[in-house]
């Protein structure tokens, strides 16, 4: 394949991929701050501390999905002379973001908890406040399904992580329906419903940092993988020895390799470059890999 028509396959798969993103980010959007407004209202006619704080994470939810939508878009920009390999690496930072905002409302949700349990104030719930939890869950559950499911296919961890805080906020709309139904007299109802969601949206926070910093600071490809590179280098070169000292970095859907091939050392320098480009090629149509081979001769790996 030219070098110009893989340049404009990458080009339109990044534009499909950020279109594909903007239906779920756009839903959410409107969704979370008409949700706000709901929560807002119930939480203020009931005094609920739960309802108040879970009113602020929708909203969180809203700022995180701006934060996505910005990822995508900055992801979409061509490669420049600053940025050779493209900008989807901003949908990484974008998940960190979401990540640290996510941590931001755990650590309040727990203080307006506690401080609600320490003053022994109950909270009056009402028809109002269990409808609007109901609608809550219903749509968040919607949201996560729509932002998790568009996010797999289109291999999005922003996406992904804002479909998790969708059900996290879910989750949390739930656990308050359910401490509303059971029990409306309990004083510590309310503070006790508050901190257990609290610890939900940290575990959270946990998941999504950890998956975007793994990946922007590299990981190393699965056994799988490596298995399927070197049965092709196997099948395109079968003189080539076995391939080793693979190296994979992620920018987005732009993903660079590189590894080593042993080659006969009595080969001519042409011939081992005619080997090392068939390679290339063959790992380029069949993973979607740019890559970069490293061509050794026998004998410098049976001396080593």
């Amino acid at each position: 394949m030219k070098a110009y028509e893989s340049e404009k396959i990458k080009e339109e798969g990044r534009l499909k991929r950020a279109q594909a993103a903007y239906k779920p980010v756009a839903f959410s959007f409107v969704s979370n701050i008409f949700l706000f407004l709901l929560k807002l209202w119930a939480g203020i006619i009931s005094g609920s501390v739960a309802i108040l704080a879970d009113a602020v994470h929708t909203v969180s939810d809203s700022v995180t999905t701006a934060v996505v939508f910005a990822g995508f878009k900055l992801s979409k920009k061509q490669p420049d002379e600053k940025h050779p390999f493209g900008h989807e690496r901003a949908e990484k930072i974008a998940a960190l973001v979401i990540g640290v905002v996510l941590f931001m409302v755990a650590g309040n949700f727990l203080l307006l908890s506690l401080r609600r349990i320490v003053a022994s104030e109950p909270a009056e719930f009402g028809a109002a406040a269990i409808w609007v939890m109901a609608v809550s869950v219903l749509l968040k559950e919607i949201l996560a399904r729509y932002s998790i499911g568009t996010g797999r296919k289109i291999k999005s961890d922003s996406l992904i992580g804002d479909g998790w805080h969708q059900r996290s906020d879910a989750a949390s709309s739930a656990i308050i329906l359910a401490g509303i139904v059971a029990g409306r007299s309990i004083w510590w109802l309310d503070g006790m419903l508050g901190a257990l969601i609290s610890l939900l949206l940290f575990k959270t926070a946990y998941h999504v940092v950890r998956k975007s910093a793994s990946s922007i600071l590299g990981e190393s490809i699965s056994d799988e993988v490596a298995d399927m590179l070197k049965e092709i280098v196997r099948r395109t070169v079968p003189g080539a020895g076995e391939a080793h000292h693979f190296h994979l970095h992620c920018y987005g859907s732009h993903r660079e390799l590189s590894f080593h091939i042993t080659l006969p050392e009595d080969i001519s320098l042409k011939e081992a470059h005619q080997s090392a480009t068939l390679i290339e090629e063959t790992v380029r149509r069949e993973t979607g890999f740019e890559p970069t081979v490293h061509v050794e001769h026998e004998k410098k790996i049976s001396a080593g």
